[in-house]
C-alpha cells in the first residue's frame, strides 16, 4: 500500500480503511485520539509512520517505549535499520482479510474463501 508523501499528512486507519489525514483532520477528530500503530527504525530510534484512530483514550504503557528502544538497538547491531520495522496487528481481523489500495486509500476487505490455504500473514514497513 502507499503512504503519504508530505510531512503534513499521516496514514490513519479506522474501520478497515487507511487514508492520509492532514494535521487539520486529526485536530478536527476530537472525539477520539490518533495513536501510532507501526514504526520504522532509523538512526536515532523508532519513528511512527502509520496510525489508528481510536475513540478510546488509549496511551502506550511506559514499557513499550523501552521495548522500541531495545528493538531499535538490536536492529542497529544487526545492520537492519531502515529494513525492518514493527506494527500492531489485530490477529482476528488479519486472519480473515486482505488489504488493497484504491487511489490514496488502503482498504481492508474480507478475504475470498477460496484463497485460505496459500495466505501467509505479512506486514511491510
Amino acid at each position: 500500500h502507499s503512504h503519504p508523501k508530505t510531512e503534513t499528512e499521516q496514514l490513519v486507519g479506522t474501520n478497515g480503511t487507511f487514508i492520509p489525514w492532514s494535521n487539520i483532520d486529526i485536530e478536527f477528530a476530537s472525539a477520539g485520539k490518533v495513536i501510532p500503530s507501526a514504526w520504522a527504525f532509523k538512526e536515532g530510534g523508532a519513528y511512527p509512520f502509520e496510525f489508528q484512530y481510536s475513540q478510546k483514550n488509549v496511551n502506550s504503557p511506559p514499557a513499550f517505549a523501552e521495548f522500541l528502544s531495545t528493538f531499535s538497538s538490536a536492529l542497529l547491531e544487526a545492520g537492519l535499520l531502515d529494513i525492518l520495522g514493527i506494527g500492531l496487528i489485530d490477529t482476528d481481523v488479519a486472519s480473515t482479510t486482505i488489504e488493497c489500495t484504491i487511489g490514496r486509500a488502503n482498504i481492508v476487505v474480507p478475504r475470498p474463501e477460496n484463497n485460505t490455504n496459500s495466505v501467509v500473514p505479512t506486514f511491510w514497513v
